[in-house]
């Protein structure tokens, strides 16, 4: 289980609206073909809206993640690193710190929880996801940098 502070929530709808916006722009630029690059989700745009109702639902109180495995989880906490990194001059060396330490569990849970998978099956697409997400936490800015 993943818990997520109600200000690690803040900052984390902070970054799905501004993914929300990206998508929104690129969405009214494909014109009437409506062709989605190949590395966007026609999809993500509907998830990330629906996940900010969820997060404003939970900015009070935090939230709890059962499984931090799941993809949905997965597209939500791939954006802290990037948000984080671009907005550093704006968050507090406390909510930075939180930040870090979020996603910290989070990649821990993950690699835990797919460990198994890894080992019997050699998916590269775990392996893959994983050393995707080490190489975030290893480049998250840190609290009293520039």
């Amino acid at each position: 289980m993943l818990h997520l502070p109600p200000i690690f929530v803040k900052h984390l709808a902070k970054a799905v609206e501004y993914e929300v916006s990206i998508l929104e722009k690129l969405d009214r630029s494909l014109g009437p073909c409506g062709e989605w690059p190949d590395d966007y989700d026609p999809n993500d745009l509907t998830y990330y809206r629906g996940a900010l109702v969820s997060l404003a639902k939970s900015v009070e109180g935090g939230m709890k993640i059962e499984d931090p495995s799941t993809k949905p989880v997965e597209a939500l906490m791939r954006l802290i690193p990037y948000y984080a990194r671009t907005n550093r001059h704006s968050i507090s060396d406390d909510d930075l710190a939180l930040a870090y330490r979020v996603y910290a569990d989070y990649v821990a849970s993950v690699c835990l929880i797919r460990l198994p998978q890894i080992l019997e099956s050699k998916n590269s697409s775990y392996l893959g996801t994983i050393r995707r997400m080490l190489s975030s936490l290893i480049e998250f800015p840190k609290p009293g940098g520039s």
